[in-house]
């Protein structure tokens, strides 16, 4: 049985705006150091939000996480959805799809 589930993990917040500022500088070790704590590792495939955002299997069971492989990564960007078909003894069992939105927002 696959207890494996997709969940989207990301951290956000506000940084103070002005209408005369013509770029935005956020440092991404704060970021980085986020991802880390959050995820236990920095994922390959992310997009930065002036946070971050990235797509994970999480384990039902122990809340474990793990990064997706490239070609997982490729699937749900091409097809909007991605089956969780690893295993540790090498089935290709498919899990369920999820989409939730975890993490914290500051």
């Amino acid at each position: 049985m696959n207890n494996w589930q997709l969940r989207v993990v990301e951290n956000h917040g506000d940084i103070k705006g002005s209408a005369s500022a013509e770029e935005l500088s956020v440092p991404t070790k704060t970021l980085f150091d986020d991802i880390q704590a959050q995820l236990k590792y920095i994922p390959k495939n992310f997009s930065w939000t002036v946070g971050w955002k990235s797509y994970v299997w999480q384990e039902e069971e122990t809340g474990n996480l793990k990064d997706l492989s490239e070609d997982e990564y490729a699937t749900l960007l091409n097809e909007g959805v991605v089956a969780y078909t690893r295993d540790a003894d090498g089935s290709s069992d498919e899990g369920e799809v999820n989409t939730t939105d975890e993490g914290n927002n500051p």
